[in-house]
Order: C-alpha cells, then structure tokens, then sequence
C-alpha cells in the first residue's frame, strides 16, 4: 500500500514538472513534415491531378512526383543530416502520404519535362539541369538566361527526369545562319532535305505544337544511329541518347510520358500494330490511365505528346496512319576514306560547335516569332502549324520558308506512296486506277467494287496469284464487302493525296461507292513543278549540289 501511494506521489510529482516546462518533441512522422516544408518548397498537382513537388536537390531546382524515389531519397539525407539518424521506412511512407495530401490542397500547373511553352507570356522556358535553377527564356524580345525563382507564377513548371543530363550554354551572340554549319559537319542527308530537317529541328523545341516523326533510312555505316544522336544532344541531352523500341505498350507509355523526345535506334522490318497506334497517339497527343499499383480505385494518368525520330536499314513496313505522320529521310554513302572515328573525331568536334549551334537555334526561335505573323502559308490538317512554324525557322535561318515548303510538299508525296504500298488494298487500288484513263470515275455498289476488284487482281495481275483461296491468304485483303467497306473508310483520307477520291452514300440496296481517279499531273492546276522524287529509300536527290550519292563530308 505505502509502495502504491508512493508511486502515485512520484507521478503527481512528475506530472507537475511536465507542466512546467516545454511539451515534448513531436512525433518523427510530424517533425519530417516539417521540415519538407519549412523551406522553399512548392507542393502542387501537374495538368494530369499527379501531387508533384519543387525542391532545392544535388542537381539544383527539381520538380519530382511527391512519392518519386529521388524526392523520398531527398527527405532521407534531409532526416539522417538533422537528427543523425535513420527515419524508418513506415514513417517515411506517412510523411510522403501527408506531402501528397499538401500538393493536392495547392495549385494546379502545366508541367513537361526540360522546355515548356508559356501561353502567358508567349515564350519558350528551357532548363539547363545544370544544377544553377537557371533556365532560358525565348520570345520574341530575344533569349535570355534567368533563374527559374524569377519566373512568373503562372508560367508553366518543368519537370526533371533522372535520366536527363546538363545542356551547355548556348553562345548567345550566334547568328541564326549557323545553323546551316550543323548541316555542312555533322548530318548526312541530301541537300534537298536540309531546309525540311532545320524546321522539324526548330519546331521541336515548341511542346505544344503538333509535328511528325523523323525516319531516316539508309545502308549499314551511313551515320543513322550518329545522326539521331546529335539532333538528341541539341534538344534533350539524356543518358538515354536512343531507344531500343519497346516490346510492351507499357514500356512505351513510360518512354513518352519522360522523354520530350523519343529517339528509337534500328527499327525492324515490322513495326508492331499496337505500337504502331501508340506512336501515332504519342505525335498528335494523348494520355493513358491505369488503376495504381495496390489500390482499387486510385488511378496512375500519364500524358504524352513528343517529337519522335527513328532509324533504319529499310523503312518498316508499319500502318499507313503512322506513315502518314512521319517525314521520310535517307542518309548518304559514305566513303570508308572519309570515315572518321566517332569519339575520338566527331563527338569532340560536335561538343565544341555545339554552344554555336544552340544559340543559333535559341535566336532562330526568336526571329521567327516575329516572322510568324507575316507568313501567308495556309497550313491545314493536324500537321498546319508545323509547317507554318517550319517555314518560319527557314526564313530566320537563311533557308528561307518558300524552300520549306517545297522540301515539305515533296517529302509529302513520299509519305502517300510509302503509306500505299504498306496497305494491300490501297496498293491494288493505285494499281488498278493507274491503268485507267484519267478522270476515270467508278460507280458501284461494294459488291460491285469488290468483285471489280478481284477480277483485276485475277485477269490483269500477272504476279499475284490466280487463285482466290490463294488470294485471300493475305490477313490484310478483305474476304467480303463488308470488309472491304471498313478497309476504305480507314484508306479514304491517305488515297486522297494520291489523286484518288472515294465518296460513298447509302441507298436501299445498300452503299453506293464512286471513285474518282485524277493522276498527279492533273491534280492541281498552275502547281509549281516539283523537283523529280527520288525511289524510295534512294540517294539520289533532286537539289542541285548533290553528289550522286557520294557524301563528301566527314562523319
């Protein structure tokens, strides 16, 4: 009993001293949350509701995914450097939920990765990763380097992606002009690809435009996988230069949602369907959402919108609506004496140009923010503002737009013949109109065009075969009208390019088709003359100042 009353005499006497003096320490889970926001901090949600947060890391200013492993590895050295101890990983994961519940209660902004363009201000903000927080602002006033603290608050946010690396400085006195020397050293394409490779460069360094992807074909030691490389280090330099294509959608959707650019290295003969889709989603734009990892209802959205490049030996035989986005280009021969080695050579050489060519490119932006304007090009379809915009960076640069243009329209025609050959029913049908006098008009019913059809490919076409059964092997040739009427709505658009012109009405006896064939020649009336198209994947170009082929620079 005496033991008992002594022990509540000592609790009392304890109780009274606890009153007395300061409360005790918060709990570790609340100290930690403190801290990560006791400084300059910013906790927000980007344009797809993801809780992101603005924090001074190794590499400078970041911006991070509040529950990403380099911000928890952040609060880790920030617990173990102020209170020399480890926090535990169960306290860490209430912290990191708390941080995320503070992001969401804040602002809401536009975030992409390395450059984004302000609506606001009308200005292009590029960061450097260079662990200064110093980005460069283009517009139309000119290009200046600012630290990002100095940027207005509605002026989009950049994101850093782990693989990323620092860019250098552009020279900021370069003279857009220069760029022409980036052509001259260090790319291996013909001349009259220049002025259309300088506008797809330019324009991709505008986010919120719409552009098509880069392929560059060509024979073993032709500098693709070089090439792409340098057009990497100009726009985004990453540990990451090319990507292998992915084997999984979900790989992919993880490339695009990283990457401002996405540069694939040795495409294979066959491109994927599904992938196919997902890279023409990833060019125009497009986001995904899947249900979070051990949640069932929380859902992970990505957004993706990027310039693309790929290469190859010979152009994949993907789907003609990824064709249809894609400029086609070729690399020249190179001479094994002209041959140089790669990182003892050219990779120097390039880095030491490099600050030349980013100023070039950085004033060229600026130039042709004020050129836009003046510009009377009438863009049309999803591709309109590149081509103004392209044409706009060729004026700035000394190409000059009406050479944009040309190069463009050309490269277009390309585009159409390789998008037909990579369809079977859109290749028989060129093939079957051709022989056709011009102006010739088609008018039937689906069976009718079917049967048509059919009979050319068994009584005029010597090398298919004369077999139906034979015929139909072929996955992508219609069995039946009715899939032969999908086929045109999906070709319709492309066949369109090639002179060729389908409408379609519905009647009682079912849908009535009329095809409407006018050849190239005819098409348009007062064009200017185009310079004769090369083969595809041919060398040879139409410019003045070629070498038949031969590449007279060193790479």
């Amino acid at each position: 009993m005496a033991t008992h009353n002594k022990t509540n005499d000592d609790a009392a006497a304890g109780s009274a001293t606890s009153s007395s003096a300061s409360p005790p320490d918060p709990p570790e889970v609340m100290q930690l949350f403190k801290m990560a926001t006791s400084k300059n901090e910013k906790y927000f949600i980007d344009q797809m509701g993801t809780a992101f947060v603005q924090y001074d890391s190794d590499i400078g200013s970041t911006s991070s995914p509040v529950d990403s492993i380099e911000f928890k590895d952040y609060l880790r050295r920030l617990w173990r450097s102020s209170k020399d101890g480890i926090i535990n990983s169960e306290k860490l994961k209430l912290v990191i939920a708390e941080l995320s519940a503070e992001a969401r209660a804040g602002e809401s902004y536009l975030l992409t990765p390395r450059f984004a363009h302000s609506k606001d201000t009308d200005s292009i903000i590029y960061d450097f990763i260079d662990g200064t927080g110093d980005v460069a602002v283009i517009n139309i006033d000119g290009v200046n380097v600012v630290h990002r603290s100095s940027l207005l608050d509605n002026t989009p946010l950049l994101r850093t992606e782990s693989h990323q690396k620092p860019q250098d400085r552009p020279e900021r006195s370069s003279d857009p002009g220069l760029i022409k020397g980036l052509f001259k050293d260090f790319m291996n394409i013909p001349d009259h690809s220049e002025a259309l490779l300088c506008g797809w460069i330019g324009v991709s360094f505008l986010p919120h435009l719409t552009q098509p992807a880069i392929y560059l074909t060509g024979e073993p030691a032709s500098g693709k996988t070089t090439q792409l490389r340098v057009l990497r280090r100009l726009i985004d330099p990453s540990i990451l230069e090319l990507l292998d294509p992915p084997r999984r959608l979900q790989d992919a959707e993880l490339q695009a949602a990283q990457h401002p650019v996405l540069m694939y290295d040795n495409l294979d003969d066959t491109i994927p369907k599904s992938l196919s889709d997902f890279w023409c989603r990833v060019i125009t734009g497009g986001a995904s959402a899947k249900r979070a990892h051990n949640e069932n209802t929380a859902m992970v959205m990505m957004q993706f919108k990027a310039p693309m490049a790929f290469n190859g030996i010979n152009l994949a035989a993907a789907k003609a609506d990824l064709l249809d986005r894609t400029i086609l280009l070729h690399a020249l021969h190179i001479k094994r004496e002209d041959a140089v080695e790669e990182e003892a050579e050219f990779y120097p050489a390039f880095d030491s140009q490099k600050p030349i060519f980013l100023g070039a490119i950085f004033n060229g932006l600026s130039k042709a923010m004020k050129i836009y304007p003046e510009l009377k090009i009438k863009g049309s379809g999803r591709f309109g503002d590149f081509v103004k915009w392209g044409a706009a960076f060729c004026e700035a640069t000394g190409y000059g737009a009406d050479r944009f243009i040309r190069e463009y329209d050309s490269n277009r025609d390309r585009q159409i013949r390789a998008a037909i050959e990579s369809e079977v029913v859109a290749k028989i049908i060129f093939d079957w109109l051709t022989k056709r006098p011009n102006d010739f008009i088609f008018t039937g019913t689906t069976t009718a065009l079917f049967n048509t059809l059919n009979d050319y490919i068994l009584n005029e076409r010597s090398d298919l075969p004369k077999d139906r059964n034979d015929m139909y092997m072929n996955k992508d040739y219609p069995r039946s009208p009715q899939a032969l009427t999908k086929k045109l709505n999906y070709l319709t658009t492309m066949l369109e390019g090639a002179g060729i012109f389908i409408k379609k009405r519905s009647l009682s006896i079912g849908t009535e088709w009329q095809i409407h064939w006018i050849s190239q020649e005819n098409k348009i009336e007062n064009q200017a003359p185009q310079a004769p198209l090369a083969p595809l994947n041919s060398e040879i170009g139409g410019s003045s100042g070629s070498s038949g082929g031969e590449n007279p620079k060193l790479l």
